[in-house]
Order: C-alpha cells, then structure tokens, then sequence
C-alpha cells in the first residue's frame, strides 16, 4: 500500500512540477506501475508483486544519487555511478528475475 501511495503521488504530482521532455513517458509508467500493484493486490499475488518491487526499485537509488551528481556538475561521480546502476539494473533484471 505504501509503495502504491508513493506512485500514485508521483503521478499527481507530475502536473504540478515543471514539464519535463520524459512527462508523458513517466505518466504512462507511473500508470503501469499503479495497474500492476492493484493488479497484483486483487488477484491476491501480493508476494510475487512485493517480490518484484524490492527487485526493481533496489537500484533506484543508484539513479538517484546519478542524477543528483548530474545537477551538482560531478561528472566523474556521476559516470562512476551511472556504471554500476547499468550493471546492477541489467544483472538484476537478467540474472536475478529469470531465476526467482
């Protein structure tokens, strides 16, 4: 419920940020991801949906701290953390999720 309040707040709060060049992209993201969490919640599939959470959102924090080292000019930070957020997001995607 937690993480659906988090994405639902996102979505809202998309029309009150500045427009950005990715808002229709992120839009039909934030509505995707709100789709399968209910999706996930109604059909009584609460554990596959919290697995696959923890598994997507574990490296978001990496592309955070990119992005924060992008608006702060620290173009060496950033490279280095951009690199292991790719790592962690292909491994974790194609090593991790194929075999959970």
């Amino acid at each position: 419920m937690v993480e659906l309040s988090f994405y639902l707040s996102l979505l809202f709060s998309q029309f009150t940020d500045m427009r950005r060049k990715d808002f229709l992209v992120m839009f039909l993201h934030h509505l995707t991801t709100i789709s399968l969490i209910i999706f996930s919640y109604v059909n009584n599939m609460v554990r596959v949906g919290t697995m696959l959470m923890c598994l997507h959102d574990a490296v978001d924090v990496l592309m955070e701290a990119a992005k924060m080292a992008n608006y702060a000019k620290c173009q060496t930070l950033y490279n280095f953390l951009f690199a292991v957020f790719a790592i962690l997001f292909i491994s974790s995607r194609l090593g991790v999720f194929p075999v959970w």
